[in-house]
């Protein structure tokens, strides 16, 4: 695998553009610093990171370690390059190639994400109109329902919300259930 320098990007790879994008914007918002061979990110909780701040350490031949993958999911990220060590690359001019767990993982006190308050009731058929038979919802309708109705409520130019999905997957329920919910009236 050729190895990827971030500052100018002139050889192959195949680390996501979103990986890429998702770096630069973190560089935007924060500076990571340099301490001895570790360095430093600070979370932002505007990509809803799990940690205050980040540390990485890299071989400097394009293998990071990264203290993410020692929160929840982090393992997903196995042999692939996190937006933490792309944005710490990119901005010290290093290559990246991968990022694993760190040899020794520090203790990081995990940020406490307060579960918002929903605007669904726990069971589709609590809100009034939608038949007792949907008493539970599938997996990301619940959150698919409190998208559009967002996106009814706020928007400017006119109440529309396009979700696509395939065939069997709710959308009717979840347009339905959006409507009511925001005392709208609504093409499905």
């Amino acid at each position: 695998m050729a190895k990827w320098n971030m500052a100018n990007r002139k050889s192959g790879t195949d680390i996501a553009e979103t990986t890429i994008e998702r770096a630069k914007k973190r560089l935007g918002l924060s500076t990571p610093t340099r301490v001895g061979d570790d360095f430093y990110l600070p979370g932002l909780t505007e990509f809803d990171d799990s940690y205050k701040e980040y540390r990485l350490q890299t071989d400097g031949k394009g293998n990071w370690g990264c203290s993410c993958h020692g929160h929840y999911g982090g393992e997903l990220r196995k042999n692939q390059v996190c937006t933490h060590s792309a944005a710490v690359a990119r901005f010290f001019g290093l290559p990246c190639l991968r990022t694993l767990p760190l040899k020794e993982a520090p203790i990081q006190e995990e940020t406490k994400h307060e579960e918002p308050k929903r605007l669904t009731p726990d069971r589709p058929c609590d809100i009034p109109g939608i038949p007792e038979e949907f008493d539970t919802w599938r997996p990301g309708q619940r959150d698919t329902v409190e998208w559009i109705a967002d996106q009814l409520e706020s928007r400017k130019n006119g109440k529309v919300a396009a979700h696509d999905a395939p065939t069997g997957e709710g959308k009717s329920l979840e347009a339905v259930a959006a409507l009511k919910l925001v005392g709208g009236k609504g093409i499905v």
